[in-house]
Protein backbone atom coordinates (compact mmCIF):
# COMPACT_ATOMS: atom_id res chain seq x y z
CA UNK A 1 0.00 0.00 0.00
CA UNK A 2 2.97 2.34 0.50
CA UNK A 3 3.64 2.19 -3.25
CA UNK A 4 -0.01 2.90 -3.94
CA UNK A 5 0.10 5.89 -1.58
CA UNK A 6 3.06 7.28 -3.50
CA UNK A 7 1.10 7.00 -6.71
CA UNK A 8 -1.83 8.82 -5.09
CA UNK A 9 0.39 11.72 -4.01
CA UNK A 10 1.94 12.00 -7.48
CA UNK A 11 -1.49 11.99 -9.12
CA UNK A 12 -2.79 14.66 -6.69
CA UNK A 13 0.09 16.99 -7.48
CA UNK A 14 -0.73 16.62 -11.18
CA UNK A 15 -4.39 17.55 -10.80
CA UNK A 16 -5.63 20.90 -12.16
CA UNK A 17 -8.90 22.78 -11.59
CA UNK A 18 -9.81 22.16 -15.24
CA UNK A 19 -9.99 18.46 -14.43
CA UNK A 20 -12.53 19.13 -11.70
CA UNK A 21 -14.63 21.26 -14.06
CA UNK A 22 -14.67 18.52 -16.74
CA UNK A 23 -15.56 15.67 -14.38
CA UNK A 24 -17.80 17.60 -11.99
CA UNK A 25 -19.36 20.55 -13.86
CA UNK A 26 -21.77 21.15 -11.00
CA UNK A 27 -18.95 22.40 -8.76
CA UNK A 28 -17.12 24.35 -11.43
CA UNK A 29 -17.78 27.67 -9.62
CA UNK A 30 -17.82 26.33 -6.09
CA UNK A 31 -15.53 26.98 -3.16
CA UNK A 32 -13.63 23.83 -4.09
CA UNK A 33 -12.24 25.40 -7.26
CA UNK A 34 -11.60 28.73 -5.52
CA UNK A 35 -9.67 27.02 -2.73
CA UNK A 36 -7.62 25.11 -5.33
CA UNK A 37 -6.66 28.26 -7.19
CA UNK A 38 -5.87 30.32 -4.08
CA UNK A 39 -4.39 27.83 -1.62
CA UNK A 40 -3.51 24.68 -3.61
CA UNK A 41 -4.79 21.09 -3.56
CA UNK A 42 -4.06 20.50 0.15
CA UNK A 43 -6.73 23.01 1.16
CA UNK A 44 -9.23 21.43 -1.27
CA UNK A 45 -8.78 17.99 0.23
CA UNK A 46 -9.00 19.44 3.78
CA UNK A 47 -12.39 21.04 3.10
CA UNK A 48 -13.67 18.23 0.83
CA UNK A 49 -12.97 14.75 2.30
CA UNK A 50 -15.22 13.07 -0.29
CA UNK A 51 -12.95 14.33 -3.10
CA UNK A 52 -9.96 12.90 -1.23
CA UNK A 53 -11.61 9.48 -1.08
CA UNK A 54 -12.60 9.67 -4.77
CA UNK A 55 -9.11 10.45 -6.02
CA UNK A 56 -7.56 7.81 -3.76
CA UNK A 57 -9.91 5.13 -5.10
CA UNK A 58 -9.24 6.22 -8.69
CA UNK A 59 -5.47 5.98 -8.18
CA UNK A 60 -5.71 2.55 -6.57
CA UNK A 61 -7.79 1.26 -9.47
CA UNK A 62 -5.23 2.55 -11.95
CA UNK A 63 -2.44 0.95 -9.92
CA UNK A 64 -3.97 -2.51 -9.88
CA UNK A 65 -5.04 -2.32 -13.52
CA UNK A 66 -1.54 -1.56 -14.78
CA UNK A 67 0.66 -3.45 -12.33
CA UNK A 68 -1.08 -6.84 -12.44
CA UNK A 69 -1.59 -8.14 -16.03
CA UNK A 70 -3.53 -11.31 -16.76
CA UNK A 71 -1.19 -14.28 -16.94
CA UNK A 72 -1.51 -17.14 -19.42
CA UNK A 73 -2.02 -20.70 -18.21
CA UNK A 74 -1.76 -24.21 -19.66
CA UNK A 75 -4.96 -26.15 -19.02
CA UNK A 76 -5.42 -29.89 -19.63
CA UNK A 77 -8.49 -31.58 -21.05
CA UNK A 78 -9.84 -34.50 -19.04
CA UNK A 79 -13.14 -35.00 -20.84
CA UNK A 80 -14.67 -36.85 -17.89
CA UNK A 81 -17.95 -34.95 -17.70
CA UNK A 82 -20.36 -34.07 -20.51
CA UNK A 83 -17.68 -33.43 -23.19
CA UNK A 84 -18.70 -29.77 -23.42
CA UNK A 85 -15.75 -27.38 -23.76
CA UNK A 86 -17.47 -24.92 -21.42
CA UNK A 87 -17.87 -27.39 -18.53
CA UNK A 88 -15.15 -26.82 -15.88
CA UNK A 89 -15.42 -30.49 -14.87
CA UNK A 90 -13.93 -31.49 -18.24
CA UNK A 91 -10.67 -29.69 -17.42
CA UNK A 92 -8.24 -31.10 -14.87
CA UNK A 93 -7.86 -27.68 -13.26
CA UNK A 94 -11.65 -27.13 -13.20
CA UNK A 95 -11.08 -23.96 -15.20
CA UNK A 96 -12.21 -23.39 -18.79
CA UNK A 97 -9.45 -21.95 -21.05
CA UNK A 98 -9.72 -18.35 -22.18
CA UNK A 99 -8.00 -16.34 -24.90
CA UNK A 100 -4.77 -16.13 -22.85
CA UNK A 101 -4.52 -19.88 -22.21
CA UNK A 102 -3.15 -22.94 -23.99
CA UNK A 103 -5.55 -25.87 -24.15
CA UNK A 104 -3.60 -29.14 -24.05
CA UNK A 105 -4.89 -32.60 -24.96
CA UNK A 106 -2.72 -35.37 -23.50
CA UNK A 107 -5.01 -38.40 -23.25
CA UNK A 108 -3.89 -41.78 -24.54
CA UNK A 109 -7.48 -42.78 -25.30
CA UNK A 110 -9.87 -41.35 -27.88
CA UNK A 111 -11.69 -38.20 -26.82
CA UNK A 112 -13.99 -35.59 -28.26
CA UNK A 113 -15.21 -32.18 -27.25
CA UNK A 114 -18.06 -29.92 -28.30
CA UNK A 115 -17.23 -26.23 -28.67
CA UNK A 116 -19.66 -23.41 -28.11
CA UNK A 117 -19.95 -20.03 -29.81
CA UNK A 118 -17.27 -17.59 -28.72
CA UNK A 119 -14.63 -20.18 -27.77
CA UNK A 120 -11.20 -18.50 -27.63
CA UNK A 121 -7.71 -19.75 -26.74
CA UNK A 122 -4.14 -18.66 -27.25
CA UNK A 123 -3.10 -22.09 -28.57
CA UNK A 124 -4.13 -25.72 -28.98
CA UNK A 125 -1.54 -28.34 -28.11
CA UNK A 126 -2.06 -32.05 -28.86
CA UNK A 127 0.44 -34.42 -27.24
CA UNK A 128 -1.61 -37.51 -26.32
CA UNK A 129 -1.60 -40.65 -28.48
CA UNK A 130 -5.40 -40.91 -28.45
CA UNK A 131 -7.41 -39.47 -31.33
CA UNK A 132 -9.01 -36.11 -30.63
CA UNK A 133 -12.10 -34.66 -32.30
CA UNK A 134 -13.38 -31.13 -31.67
CA UNK A 135 -16.72 -30.21 -33.23
CA UNK A 136 -19.36 -27.51 -33.08
CA UNK A 137 -22.83 -28.06 -31.73
CA UNK A 138 -26.13 -27.96 -33.56
CA UNK A 139 -24.75 -25.16 -35.74
CA UNK A 140 -21.29 -23.99 -36.87
CA UNK A 141 -19.13 -22.20 -34.29
CA UNK A 142 -16.06 -19.99 -34.51
CA UNK A 143 -12.88 -20.86 -32.62
CA UNK A 144 -10.63 -17.84 -32.11
CA UNK A 145 -6.92 -18.57 -31.66
CA UNK A 146 -4.56 -15.89 -30.34
CA UNK A 147 -4.83 -12.15 -29.83
CA UNK A 148 -1.14 -11.29 -29.49
CA UNK A 149 2.20 -12.93 -30.16
CA UNK A 150 1.65 -16.13 -32.15
CA UNK A 151 -1.51 -18.22 -32.02
CA UNK A 152 -0.92 -21.87 -32.81
CA UNK A 153 -2.19 -25.40 -33.30
CA UNK A 154 0.55 -27.94 -32.59
CA UNK A 155 0.69 -31.73 -32.77
CA UNK A 156 3.55 -33.35 -30.89
CA UNK A 157 5.54 -36.30 -32.20
CA UNK A 158 3.38 -38.88 -30.36
CA UNK A 159 0.00 -37.29 -30.99
CA UNK A 160 -2.87 -39.30 -32.43
CA UNK A 161 -5.10 -38.10 -35.27
CA UNK A 162 -6.67 -34.69 -34.63
CA UNK A 163 -9.86 -33.53 -36.34
CA UNK A 164 -11.22 -30.03 -35.81
CA UNK A 165 -14.63 -29.35 -37.33
CA UNK A 166 -17.02 -31.36 -39.43
CA UNK A 167 -18.31 -31.57 -42.97
CA UNK A 168 -21.84 -31.23 -41.55
CA UNK A 169 -23.60 -28.71 -39.30
CA UNK A 170 -21.09 -29.17 -36.47
CA UNK A 171 -18.47 -27.11 -38.31
CA UNK A 172 -15.68 -25.27 -36.50
CA UNK A 173 -14.40 -22.21 -38.35
CA UNK A 174 -11.02 -21.04 -37.11
CA UNK A 175 -10.41 -17.31 -36.70
CA UNK A 176 -6.79 -16.28 -36.16
CA UNK A 177 -6.50 -13.15 -34.03
CA UNK A 178 -2.79 -12.74 -34.69
CA UNK A 179 0.14 -14.21 -36.65
CA UNK A 180 -0.31 -17.98 -36.53
CA UNK A 181 1.28 -21.35 -37.07
CA UNK A 182 -0.15 -24.84 -37.59
CA UNK A 183 2.49 -27.51 -36.93
CA UNK A 184 2.32 -31.30 -37.25
CA UNK A 185 5.28 -33.27 -35.86
CA UNK A 186 3.36 -36.56 -35.76
CA UNK A 187 2.88 -39.55 -38.06
CA UNK A 188 -0.87 -39.05 -37.61
CA UNK A 189 -3.11 -36.69 -39.57
CA UNK A 190 -4.16 -33.17 -38.65
CA UNK A 191 -7.53 -32.38 -40.25
CA UNK A 192 -8.90 -28.85 -40.23
CA UNK A 193 -12.29 -29.47 -41.81
CA UNK A 194 -13.67 -25.97 -42.17
CA UNK A 195 -12.71 -22.37 -42.93
CA UNK A 196 -9.59 -20.69 -41.59
CA UNK A 197 -9.58 -16.89 -41.53
CA UNK A 198 -6.67 -14.70 -40.53
CA UNK A 199 -7.42 -11.11 -41.61
CA UNK A 200 -4.13 -9.82 -43.01
CA UNK A 201 -2.04 -11.93 -40.61
CA UNK A 202 0.68 -14.30 -41.80
CA UNK A 203 0.21 -18.04 -41.31
CA UNK A 204 2.87 -20.77 -41.30
CA UNK A 205 2.07 -24.39 -42.12
CA UNK A 206 4.90 -26.44 -40.66
CA UNK A 207 6.11 -29.61 -39.01
CA UNK A 208 8.41 -32.52 -39.78
CA UNK A 209 5.88 -35.28 -39.19
CA UNK A 210 4.91 -37.81 -41.85
CA UNK A 211 1.18 -37.46 -41.15
CA UNK A 212 -0.83 -35.61 -43.79
CA UNK A 213 -2.15 -32.24 -42.64
CA UNK A 214 -5.07 -30.63 -44.45
CA UNK A 215 -7.35 -27.60 -44.62
CA UNK A 216 -10.59 -28.67 -46.28
CA UNK A 217 -12.43 -25.38 -45.97
CA UNK A 218 -11.49 -22.01 -47.43
CA UNK A 219 -8.31 -20.30 -46.25
CA UNK A 220 -8.50 -16.49 -46.23
CA UNK A 221 -5.43 -14.57 -45.07
CA UNK A 222 -6.25 -11.36 -46.91
CA UNK A 223 -2.85 -9.74 -47.46
CA UNK A 224 -1.14 -12.15 -45.06
CA UNK A 225 1.69 -14.38 -46.30
CA UNK A 226 1.22 -18.16 -46.36
CA UNK A 227 4.50 -19.97 -45.64
CA UNK A 228 5.21 -23.72 -45.82
CA UNK A 229 8.10 -24.91 -43.63
CA UNK A 230 9.42 -28.23 -42.35
CA UNK A 231 9.61 -31.55 -44.20
CA UNK A 232 5.96 -32.51 -43.80
CA UNK A 233 3.08 -32.27 -46.29
CA UNK A 234 0.13 -29.87 -46.13
CA UNK A 235 -2.91 -30.22 -48.37
CA UNK A 236 -5.36 -27.51 -49.43
CA UNK A 237 -8.44 -29.21 -50.87
CA UNK A 238 -11.37 -26.88 -50.30
CA UNK A 239 -14.07 -26.16 -52.83
CA UNK A 240 -13.33 -22.48 -53.43
CA UNK A 241 -10.41 -20.12 -53.95
CA UNK A 242 -8.02 -19.57 -51.04
CA UNK A 243 -6.87 -15.98 -50.61
CA UNK A 244 -3.32 -15.17 -49.53
CA UNK A 245 -1.08 -12.13 -49.86
CA UNK A 246 1.85 -14.23 -51.04
CA UNK A 247 3.04 -17.83 -51.05
CA UNK A 248 6.43 -19.01 -49.76
CA UNK A 249 7.56 -22.66 -49.98
CA UNK A 250 10.57 -23.19 -47.72
CA UNK A 251 10.41 -26.95 -47.20
CA UNK A 252 8.32 -30.08 -47.50
CA UNK A 253 5.31 -30.17 -49.83
CA UNK A 254 2.29 -27.95 -50.31
CA UNK A 255 -0.36 -29.77 -52.35
CA UNK A 256 -3.11 -27.87 -54.15
CA UNK A 257 -5.82 -30.47 -54.75
CA UNK A 258 -8.58 -29.24 -57.10
CA UNK A 259 -10.80 -32.33 -56.67
CA UNK A 260 -13.51 -30.54 -54.67
CA UNK A 261 -13.80 -27.45 -56.87
CA UNK A 262 -16.86 -27.25 -59.12
CA UNK A 263 -14.80 -25.27 -61.62
CA UNK A 264 -11.19 -26.32 -61.20
CA UNK A 265 -9.61 -22.88 -61.53
CA UNK A 266 -7.31 -20.99 -59.14
CA UNK A 267 -7.31 -22.79 -55.83
CA UNK A 268 -4.93 -19.97 -54.82
CA UNK A 269 -6.01 -16.45 -55.79
CA UNK A 270 -4.80 -15.54 -59.28
CA UNK A 271 -1.56 -13.59 -59.56
CA UNK A 272 -0.17 -14.57 -56.15
CA UNK A 273 3.60 -14.11 -55.97
CA UNK A 274 5.50 -17.33 -55.25
CA UNK A 275 8.81 -17.60 -53.40
CA UNK A 276 10.70 -20.92 -53.45
CA UNK A 277 13.43 -21.72 -50.94
CA UNK A 278 13.13 -25.50 -50.90
CA UNK A 279 10.34 -28.06 -51.00
CA UNK A 280 7.65 -28.77 -53.56
CA UNK A 281 4.55 -26.99 -54.82
CA UNK A 282 2.39 -29.81 -56.16
CA UNK A 283 -0.73 -29.17 -58.27
CA UNK A 284 -3.10 -32.13 -58.30
CA UNK A 285 -5.61 -31.57 -61.09
CA UNK A 286 -9.24 -32.61 -61.01
CA UNK A 287 -9.82 -35.97 -62.66
CA UNK A 288 -11.45 -35.81 -66.10
CA UNK A 289 -11.53 -32.02 -65.99
CA UNK A 290 -9.49 -29.06 -67.15
CA UNK A 291 -7.56 -27.59 -64.22
CA UNK A 292 -5.86 -24.19 -64.27
CA UNK A 293 -3.88 -22.09 -61.82
CA UNK A 294 -2.34 -18.66 -62.41
CA UNK A 295 0.44 -17.37 -60.17
CA UNK A 296 2.49 -14.19 -60.27
CA UNK A 297 6.24 -13.70 -60.28
CA UNK A 298 8.28 -16.71 -59.11
CA UNK A 299 11.44 -16.02 -57.10
CA UNK A 300 13.85 -18.91 -56.55
CA UNK A 301 16.00 -18.60 -53.42
CA UNK A 302 18.72 -20.85 -51.92
CA UNK A 303 17.47 -24.32 -51.06
CA UNK A 304 16.32 -26.11 -54.22
CA UNK A 305 12.63 -26.50 -55.06
CA UNK A 306 10.14 -28.10 -57.43
CA UNK A 307 6.82 -27.30 -59.07
CA UNK A 308 5.04 -30.52 -60.11
CA UNK A 309 1.74 -31.27 -61.85
CA UNK A 310 -0.38 -34.40 -62.04
CA UNK A 311 -3.92 -35.54 -62.78
CA UNK A 312 -6.30 -34.44 -65.52
CA UNK A 313 -5.39 -31.69 -67.95
CA UNK A 314 -3.55 -29.20 -65.77
CA UNK A 315 -2.25 -25.80 -66.82
CA UNK A 316 -0.07 -23.63 -64.58
CA UNK A 317 0.63 -20.07 -65.67
CA UNK A 318 3.61 -18.40 -64.00
CA UNK A 319 4.71 -14.81 -64.13
CA UNK A 320 8.39 -14.01 -64.46
CA UNK A 321 11.06 -16.44 -63.25
CA UNK A 322 13.48 -14.58 -61.00
CA UNK A 323 16.61 -15.38 -59.00
CA UNK A 324 17.08 -13.80 -55.59
CA UNK A 325 20.71 -13.09 -56.46
CA UNK A 326 19.83 -11.53 -59.81
CA UNK A 327 21.89 -14.11 -61.68
CA UNK A 328 21.28 -17.63 -62.89
CA UNK A 329 19.32 -20.07 -60.77
CA UNK A 330 21.31 -22.47 -58.62
CA UNK A 331 21.62 -26.25 -58.85
CA UNK A 332 18.69 -28.54 -58.19
CA UNK A 333 19.17 -30.77 -55.17
CA UNK A 334 22.55 -29.31 -54.28
CA UNK A 335 21.38 -27.82 -51.00
CA UNK A 336 23.35 -24.70 -51.93
CA UNK A 337 21.94 -21.85 -53.92
CA UNK A 338 18.56 -22.09 -55.58
CA UNK A 339 17.09 -24.78 -57.77
CA UNK A 340 13.81 -25.30 -59.48
CA UNK A 341 12.33 -28.47 -60.96
CA UNK A 342 9.38 -27.93 -63.27
CA UNK A 343 7.12 -30.63 -64.63
CA UNK A 344 5.28 -33.68 -63.41
CA UNK A 345 3.76 -36.99 -64.40
CA UNK A 346 0.94 -35.69 -66.59
CA UNK A 347 2.56 -33.13 -68.81
CA UNK A 348 1.51 -34.96 -71.94
CA UNK A 349 -1.85 -33.29 -71.26
CA UNK A 350 -0.78 -30.37 -69.08
CA UNK A 351 1.33 -27.25 -69.49
CA UNK A 352 3.33 -24.69 -67.54
CA UNK A 353 3.73 -21.22 -68.99
CA UNK A 354 5.80 -18.18 -68.03
CA UNK A 355 6.20 -14.58 -69.09
CA UNK A 356 10.00 -14.79 -68.84
CA UNK A 357 12.17 -15.40 -71.87
CA UNK A 358 15.08 -17.84 -71.74
CA UNK A 359 18.74 -17.00 -72.18
CA UNK A 360 20.81 -18.97 -74.70
CA UNK A 361 17.95 -21.41 -75.17
CA UNK A 362 17.49 -22.34 -71.45
CA UNK A 363 16.54 -20.69 -68.15
CA UNK A 364 20.06 -20.74 -66.84
CA UNK A 365 21.84 -23.82 -65.50
CA UNK A 366 19.50 -24.53 -62.65
CA UNK A 367 15.93 -24.68 -63.88
CA UNK A 368 15.07 -28.25 -64.85
CA UNK A 369 12.01 -29.55 -66.68
CA UNK A 370 10.58 -33.06 -66.17
CA UNK A 371 8.10 -34.47 -68.70
CA UNK A 372 7.31 -37.63 -66.75
CA UNK A 373 10.19 -39.54 -68.32
CA UNK A 374 13.17 -37.29 -69.00
CA UNK A 375 14.89 -34.40 -67.26
CA UNK A 376 16.16 -31.50 -69.35
CA UNK A 377 17.16 -27.90 -68.88
CA UNK A 378 13.98 -25.84 -69.12
CA UNK A 379 13.24 -23.56 -72.01
CA UNK A 380 10.19 -21.86 -73.49
CA UNK A 381 8.51 -21.93 -76.86
CA UNK A 382 9.56 -18.32 -77.60
CA UNK A 383 12.38 -16.01 -76.65
CA UNK A 384 9.95 -13.91 -74.61
CA UNK A 385 8.31 -16.75 -72.71
CA UNK A 386 5.43 -19.06 -73.46
CA UNK A 387 4.99 -22.75 -72.69
CA UNK A 388 7.81 -24.37 -70.75
CA UNK A 389 9.37 -27.54 -72.09
CA UNK A 390 12.60 -29.45 -72.08
CA UNK A 391 15.37 -27.93 -74.15
CA UNK A 392 16.80 -29.64 -77.22
CA UNK A 393 20.49 -30.43 -76.97
CA UNK A 394 23.02 -31.34 -79.66
CA UNK A 395 24.86 -34.66 -79.12
CA UNK A 396 28.63 -34.26 -78.77
CA UNK A 397 30.23 -37.06 -80.77
CA UNK A 398 33.71 -35.99 -81.89
CA UNK A 399 36.82 -36.63 -79.91
CA UNK A 400 37.27 -32.95 -79.21
CA UNK A 401 33.61 -32.21 -78.70
CA UNK A 402 31.82 -29.50 -80.61
CA UNK A 403 31.03 -25.86 -80.16
CA UNK A 404 27.27 -25.81 -79.74
CA UNK A 405 24.68 -23.99 -77.72
CA UNK A 406 23.49 -26.88 -75.51
CA UNK A 407 25.26 -30.21 -75.79
CA UNK A 408 24.53 -33.71 -74.56
CA UNK A 409 26.20 -37.08 -74.10
CA UNK A 410 24.02 -40.17 -74.41
CA UNK A 411 24.42 -43.35 -72.40
CA UNK A 412 27.60 -45.19 -73.38
CA UNK A 413 29.18 -42.19 -75.11
CA UNK A 414 32.77 -41.17 -74.52
CA UNK A 415 34.06 -37.66 -75.10
CA UNK A 416 37.78 -36.96 -74.84
CA UNK A 417 38.77 -33.31 -74.71
CA UNK A 418 42.23 -32.66 -76.12
CA UNK A 419 41.60 -28.96 -76.47
CA UNK A 420 39.10 -26.45 -75.18
CA UNK A 421 35.46 -27.13 -75.87
CA UNK A 422 32.85 -24.43 -75.42
CA UNK A 423 29.20 -25.28 -74.75
CA UNK A 424 26.42 -23.39 -73.06
CA UNK A 425 25.24 -26.45 -71.11
CA UNK A 426 25.89 -30.19 -71.03
CA UNK A 427 23.40 -32.97 -70.28
CA UNK A 428 24.85 -36.34 -69.30
CA UNK A 429 22.59 -39.37 -69.55
CA UNK A 430 23.31 -42.47 -67.48
CA UNK A 431 26.64 -43.95 -68.52
CA UNK A 432 27.88 -40.91 -70.45
CA UNK A 433 31.53 -40.10 -69.80
CA UNK A 434 33.69 -37.02 -70.26
CA UNK A 435 37.45 -37.52 -70.10
CA UNK A 436 39.53 -34.42 -69.54
CA UNK A 437 43.08 -34.90 -70.72
CA UNK A 438 44.98 -31.76 -71.61
CA UNK A 439 41.84 -29.99 -72.65
CA UNK A 440 39.05 -28.19 -70.86
CA UNK A 441 35.30 -27.97 -70.95
CA UNK A 442 34.07 -24.41 -70.88
CA UNK A 443 30.49 -23.67 -69.91
CA UNK A 444 29.28 -20.23 -70.92
CA UNK A 445 25.98 -19.40 -69.20
CA UNK A 446 24.71 -22.95 -68.57
CA UNK A 447 25.64 -25.89 -66.37
CA UNK A 448 25.84 -29.68 -66.22
CA UNK A 449 22.73 -31.84 -65.78
CA UNK A 450 23.27 -35.49 -64.85
CA UNK A 451 20.24 -37.70 -65.54
CA UNK A 452 20.07 -41.11 -63.88
CA UNK A 453 22.92 -43.04 -62.31
CA UNK A 454 26.31 -43.11 -63.93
Amino acid sequence: MRAAGGKVRRRLRALEPSWIREVFPAIANSAVVEAWQEQGPQQVFRISPWLTRLVTAWSLLAFFATDFPVRAATLYWGGTSDLLWTSPANWTTASVPTINDTATFSLSTATSGTLSAGTSVLALNFIGSGTTTLIGGASPVTLTIGTSGTGSITMGASAGTVTIGSSGVAAVNIQMGTVGSFVNQSSAALKLMNNVTSPNYALTLGGNGTGLSSISGTLNLGTGLLTKTGTGTWLLNGGSTNTVGGLAINGGSLVLDFANMTTASNLINSGTALSLSGGVLFLKGKTAAITSQTLGAVTVNPGGAAILLSGGTTTLALGSLLSSSGGSLAALGSGVGAGLLLGGTALTSGTITTTSGSISGIYGPRVVYFDGTNYSFATATTATGGTLRGSTSTPLTTSNGATTLNGSLASGSLLTLASGTFVNSLKLSSGGTVVLSAGSLNLTTGGILIEGAG
